[in-house]
């Protein structure tokens, strides 16, 4: 089992491992990968795994899912959040899950994530450990067909493009009215992104 992390005061993986460890007598080989890797460093890390394992509870795309795939590995992760645009029960193998309030340093009081079903992901590891070197292939091959189809740069701009001009032609030219709730005049990456988005806006927008 190799896991990839960094050093951050939330993470506890050390502590888990331990406790872990206390309670088995036949506690596998585990490395933690802290630091910081290469292009070239995180590709070999891919090529010398079978499986990547992403039990996340929320992700903007999901790249690690996407390398992992073009890398030629099994892929389990959360049945929720922007992965499965292109992890889907044909790719990946996906992971039940719960909303569930968010324990982060945010201290959001209506913030929430998907927690992943413990048992669940366990058993999506054993079938993937069980699972033939066909069935495994024919689900890494269909991740793989997806992404060089639909997740190029080169598409991905080319539907964007796409997208906006059919908006843009579509929409009666009606000035909005803009509510924009928003940390501001802070340091902080929110506050200094909505000041930037609206600098750029061609309506009058009401600061909350």
């Amino acid at each position: 089992l190799v896991i990839k992390t960094f050093e951050n005061p939330h993470n506890d993986i050390h502590r888990w491992l331990e406790e872990a460890r206390s309670k088995s007598r036949d506690f596998p080989d585990v490395v933690v990968l802290e630091g910081d890797f290469t292009d070239a460093e995180l590709k070999g890390l891919y090529e010398q795994c079978d499986s990547l394992v992403a039990p996340s509870r929320a992700e903007g795309f999901g790249l690690p899912m996407a390398e992992a795939m073009l890398s030629g590995l099994a892929v389990i992760t959360t049945n929720w959040s922007g992965q499965v645009d292109f992890c889907t029960p044909d790719t990946a193998w996906l992971v039940d899950y719960q909303f569930e309030r968010a324990k982060s340093h945010f201290n959001l009081f209506s913030s929430v994530w998907a927690d992943p079903d413990v048992g669940h992901l366990a058993s999506a590891m054993r079938d993937v450990f069980e699972a033939t070197d066909f069935e495994r292939q024919k689900r890494i091959n269909a991740g793989r067909k997806l992404l060089a189809a639909d997740y190029s740069w080169a598409r991905v701009a080319e539907k964007m493009t796409q997208a906006a001009s059919e908006w843009s032609a579509s929409l009666d030219p009606v000035e909005p009215s803009i509510g924009w709730v928003t940390t501001w005049n802070t340091r902080c990456g929110i506050a200094t992104y909505s000041k930037h988005l609206l600098e750029n806006m061609p309506s009058h927008a009401t600061i909350f």
